[in-house]
């Protein structure tokens, strides 16, 4: 009986072991006959085209499809934009303002869609004069430190008598009585000074309907500490609030790598930003030298983060103005 037992015993662990070992030539077999998993969007080394980069981001927090990067990545390596005329555009004067005036951009009620803009303004007028876009664009240079445009707007009457000088200007030379109907608040670099001291003085400004800066805003530190303080971003927090909250108003951020010392650098300062509005940015992965690495966007919150490092990298957000002045003028 026990031999019986035996036998019955190894004769199951045969008939175990054949089940298993079909299975196993099945599995097999239906691996070998299925096609390969696709390769991850943005996995091959090789360069890509910009829709192919824009593809590769990652989904919103909230599970909404990839966002859509820039119509155009940074090339500018030195500084230098190429000077194609001013278009039909009019050089005037208006007290520390130099403004381009463009007729057609004048509606016939004379009302008009005003870029007011600090530091870099020459460049900026390269960028965006051949264009011929409908707008007016003023720019103010004051100096190449933020300090130099701290204080620019002491007083709200300070604020609106340069409104009120470009205005007599646009009125001037088009022969219509004009005004400036949407506002929005530009700068580049140490620029930020004068939009935080404009946001300061006129908030409330009604023709004011967005701001944008172009690797432009900084901050300090908390003492002994490398946290970004949370007070000097007051007034920006607050537009870029009024931008995920309030119809019609355009918050737009774009930030390099270059490294700064002693204070915080544009992406430090867009982190924390972005923290502190509870809203997530999405990566992008590129393999462009200066190509976007993040962009966070909600209604008419734009926050875009390019790689970079060096002189080239932070002139080039200039080069992002129209594109970027086209999403202010169709927000909301």
């Amino acid at each position: 009986m026990a031999s019986e037992g035996a036998r019955a015993t190894l004769a199951r662990a045969r008939d175990l072991l054949l089940v298993a070992g079909c299975l196993i030539a099945v599995v097999v077999a239906f691996r070998e006959l299925s096609p390969p998993a696709p390769e991850p969007a943005g996995a091959s080394s090789a360069k890509v085209p910009v829709s192919a980069e824009i593809a590769a981001t990652t989904a919103s927090a909230d599970g909404r499809p990839p966002l859509p990067g820039p119509s155009l990545h940074l090339t500018d390596r030195d500084c230098s934009f190429e000077d194609r005329g001013l278009g039909d555009y009019e050089r005037k004067r208006a007290g520390m303002a130099e403004v381009l005036v463009r007729a057609p951009a004048v509606m016939p009620d004379g009302s008009y869609d005003l870029v007011l803009h600090f530091h870099g303004g020459l460049a900026l007028d390269r960028v965006l004069a051949p264009l011929a876009k409908p707008i007016v664009i003023a720019t103010i240079d004051k100096g190449s430190g933020s300090s130099d445009y701290a204080g620019l707007f002491p007083t709200r009457r300070s604020f609106d008598a340069l409104l009120s000088a470009i205005d007599a200007v646009v009125s001037e030379t088009t022969g219509i009585k004009s005004h400036a109907a949407r506002l929005l608040l530009s700068s580049f670099s140490a620029g930020f000074e004068a939009v935080r001291g404009a946001l300061l003085v006129a908030a409330d400004e009604p023709a004011l309907t967005g701001v944008m800066l172009l690797d432009s805003l900084y901050g300090s530190y908390v003492p002994g500490s490398h946290r970004v303080a949370a007070e000097p971003l007051a007034p920006f927090e607050a537009a870029a609030r009024r931008a995920l909250d309030a119809p019609r108003f355009a918050f737009i951020l774009t930030h390099s790598e270059v490294p700064t010392d002693g204070y915080a650098n544009t992406a430090e300062v867009a982190t924390t930003l972005l923290e502190r509005l509870v809203v997530r940015a999405s990566v992008v992965r590129s393999t462009q030298e200066r190509g976007l690495r993040r962009v966070a966007e909600e209604r008419c919150l734009i926050v875009r983060g390019y790689a970079g490092g060096d002189k080239g990298a932070h002139c080039g957000h200039l080069g992002l103005a129209p594109e970027l002045v086209d999403r202010w003028r169709g927000c909301g």
